[in-house]
């Protein structure tokens, strides 16, 4: 029978083969019970050697935390316009359209120039700014909802009940969202409240739109607001390829994939 220090070295080796282990496999692989497996990821996780999840464990350093909100917007700004401006020519004239307050969202509503009778809902105060001034100098022509709530001044957004109640008001023919992480299991966010409003804006959209950097890939973070499979579009970069499973996932469920 395998020790538990041979289970344990195992377990951190598959972790850094795969980037991520399951329970059930596990305890296939080393013929023993699923609880035994938990003990030892509990151990490694006490350890600081991994991160238990649902139904297994990922590297400690794949929990993906997002910074502040003004932290983020000054990073990888070039990568960021060039996800926006392909999102912003996603919009169609006269389409009701959400976008999440990301700071990929915040590029694309910088890069909204020309759209006509659009209407655009947001809880994103920096997207609510952008297109307050793009209507003031005729840049935009279209309508803007902002979903009243609880100001979280460190995202720069609205959220809670609240804004939850408005947004059951809208339907929408696209809705805009970014994330945190993804991975082939789902698209993450980095707060509960967050991801909520993502995905209380994918219920009540015809098709959804991911705006992601290939960096969030292959990672998780606290909540799991949608499947890869709910995506129609997914909008990132080539810096670095998808992973494998991801691909497999997108294209099994006919996401189309626009690399900017």
């Amino acid at each position: 029978m395998m020790l538990a220090d041979e289970r344990q070295r195992l377990i951190c080796r598959r972790l850094r083969e795969q980037g991520q282990v399951q329970v059930g496999a596990l305890a296939q692989e080393f013929s023993v019970s699923e609880e035994t497996v938990r003990r030892d990821i509990a151990l490694l996780e006490r350890n600081h050697l991994l991160r238990r999840v649902h139904g297994g464990a990922l590297p400690v350093q794949a929990m993906r935390l997002d910074p502040p909100f003004e932290a983020r917007a000054a990073e990888n700004r070039e990568e960021r316009m060039r996800l926006g401006r392909a999102a912003a020519a996603l919009v169609g004239e006269n389409e009701i359209i959400a976008m999440d307050g990301g700071v990929t969202t915040e590029a694309m509503a910088e890069a909204m120039s020309g759209c006509r009778g659009v209407t655009v809902v947001t809880a994103s105060v920096p997207v609510l700014c952008l297109l307050m001034n793009k209507k003031r100098t005729g840049e935009f022509e279209g309508s803007v909802y902002f979903l009243g709530g609880l100001l979280d001044e460190r995202e720069q957004m609205t959220g809670g009940a609240l804004t939850a109640e408005h947004l059951e008001r809208f339907s929408f023919d696209r809705v805009f969202v970014s994330a945190t992480a993804a991975d082939s299991s789902g698209i993450y966010m980095g707060t509960a409240e967050n991801g909520a409003l993502a995905a209380g804006m994918i219920a009540r959209a015809r098709e959804t739109v991911l705006l992601a950097g290939s960096e969030k890939f292959g990672r998780r973070s606290v909540y799991r607001y949608a499947e890869p499979a709910q995506l129609n579009t997914l909008v990132t970069d080539a810096k670095q390829p998808l992973p494998a499973g991801m691909t497999a996932v997108l294209e099994q469920s006919g996401v189309r994939i626009i690399i900017a």
